[in-house]
């Protein structure tokens, strides 16, 4: 009896701590799918490969550098300049290294919403603005893409550069048109895989609007077209030219869209 006196006044001594401390309750987890966002952004985009994220060490943080390898056409990413090979460091703010990332960047984010967007090109950073407009049914594409090879990066690559300096060329005022129109055949063969088939176009849009670059054996043919104007204007620039018929405002575009 007396040990079993002891044994009663132990267990009442001992506090109750599953009434003092409660667990903490559950946290729930919400999985956030690209296809529950209301707007739409406008790329397909990839992971930065490992030797291309070390490559850009010095100016790609850890937790940024996400690639865009296609623009969809009249798009909001299109709207703000971004092109392919871009890559995209920063939405809203918020650092983008992964597809995952770009979705909660743009996660609470509604149609008509402009974000600023940082970019790399050339080794250079960009800030644009882009404006959200409204997602369509499939209008992000679900599944991952596949990564892009290092050939593919390169002919992208080559691409871009081929296309700087067309822009460059047209910004002055006696430009090497001949300079001019072999990167566009240098484009037409990298974009052809080689056959050199094909007209050889390239579209460029600024807070202006739409200028389009043809190229051909005997001229250059640059076309502007203004939102609210219906007929466009027309530059043409005949092999061999010495001097550019581009008129002062339009080498002055040119020169906006190289920084």
């Amino acid at each position: 009896m007396k040990h079993l006196t002891i044994l009663l006044l132990l267990l009442a001594a001992q506090p109750l701590q599953a009434e003092e401390h409660p667990p903490p309750p559950r946290q729930s987890t919400a999985i956030i799918r690209g296809s529950d966002i209301p707007v739409f952004f406008g790329v397909v985009t990839t992971e930065m490969p490992a030797d291309m994220r070390a490559a850009n060490s010095k100016t790609v943080q850890a937790n940024e550098g996400l690639c865009v390898t296609s623009v969809s056409r009249f798009s909001p990413a299109e709207d703000a300049g971004i092109r392919p090979v871009d890559i995209i460091l920063s939405v809203g703010n918020r650092p983008i290294a992964t597809r995952p990332d770009l979705i909660l960047a743009l996660n609470g984010a509604k149609p008509g919403d402009t974000l600023p967007v940082t970019i790399l090109r050339m080794n250079r950073k960009k800030e644009l603005s882009l404006t959200l407009t409204a997602r369509q049914t499939a209008a992000i594409p679900e599944q991952r893409p596949a990564p892009v090879s290092r050939v593919e990066w390169d002919r992208f690559d080559e691409m871009v550069r081929q296309q700087d300096v067309i822009i460059y060329q047209l910004s002055q005022e006696q430009p090497d048109v001949e300079r001019v129109r072999q990167c566009l055949n240098d484009i037409r063969t990298i974009s052809s895989g080689g056959s050199g088939r094909g007209e050889t176009t390239i579209n460029i849009r600024d807070s202006h609007g739409t200028i389009i670059i043809k190229g051909s054996e005997t001229c250059i043919l640059v076309e502007v077209r203004t939102p609210g104007e219906k007929t466009p204007k027309t530059y043409r620039i005949d092999l061999p030219g010495e001097h550019s018929l581009l008129p002062e405002p339009l080498r002055n575009r040119f020169n906006n869209l190289k920084h």
